[in-house]
């Protein structure tokens, strides 16, 4: 930008204006004066993967905290049944989480943008193994 040249009349060359300069936020006009939602905020863009795998492992550590539910201390209450439907509530919202994760992250490796989703596959692997050990009673032993 040329010293003499101000803000407006840079923003007003021909590319698009971002609002980030502004007001921190990411939204680009469009030429029509229109905003627009950048390419990586997208399905298959990097910082939505990004963000919905660290909400996967989030909610993995969260159940992790309340595994005690329905292990051997929580198996021996009256309200196990309550401790129960909480800990496969969280365990659905952990699955769900990463297969949304793995998805947007594989549509990423797609377009050939990003690698194989090894830790969110994993995290998949565990929520099942996790679901098929609460459901046969493993985890209260």
């Amino acid at each position: 930008m040329d010293k003499k040249q101000t803000k407006k009349e840079a923003g007003s060359i021909g590319k698009p204006v971002t609002q980030a300069s502004r007001s921190g936020s990411a939204r680009e006009r469009s030429p029509d004066g229109s905003w627009t939602i950048p390419e990586e905020w997208k399905w298959g863009g990097c910082l939505l993967g990004d963000a919905i795998a660290i909400l996967a492992t989030v909610s993995f550590f969260f159940l992790c905290m309340i595994l005690p539910l329905v292990g051997k201390s929580g198996a021996q209450v009256a309200w196990y049944g309550k401790n129960f439907i909480a800990f496969t509530l969280g365990l659905i919202v952990t699955l769900l989480l990463a297969i949304v994760s793995t998805a947007t992250k594989w549509t990423q490796r797609k377009a050939g943008n990003g690698d194989l989703p090894k830790i969110s596959l994993a995290l998949i692997a565990i929520c099942l193994c996790l679901m098929g050990a609460l459901f046969k009673g493993w985890l209260a032993i």
